[in-house]
């Protein structure tokens, strides 16, 4: 047929040496195409949790700061073949 209809899973780990956390992102899209014509709709869902510790002391507890974020992108793609 002429739709399309996709999904996808994109799995980042950190440069960083010490920090083995995964950020993960969730995509999903439809998709129309003819002979030479083309568009794409699709949304991608990106999660990612880290934690850092921004500073030791020699007296009192360890700060550890935790950062949850959520990003929401929508893309559209049209194109035309010749």
């Amino acid at each position: 047929g002429v739709f399309r209809l996709r999904g996808g899973l994109g799995l980042y780990s950190n440069p960083l040496r010490a920090d083995n956390s995964i950020a993960k992102v969730y995509s999903l899209g439809l998709g129309f195409r003819e002979d030479n014509f083309f568009i794409d709709l699709a949304g991608q869902l990106g999660r990612n949790q880290t934690g850092y510790t921004p500073y030791t002391t020699t007296s009192g507890a360890v700060q550890q700061v935790n950062n949850d974020s959520k990003t929401m992108h929508y893309v559209m793609t049209v194109g035309f073949k010749f």
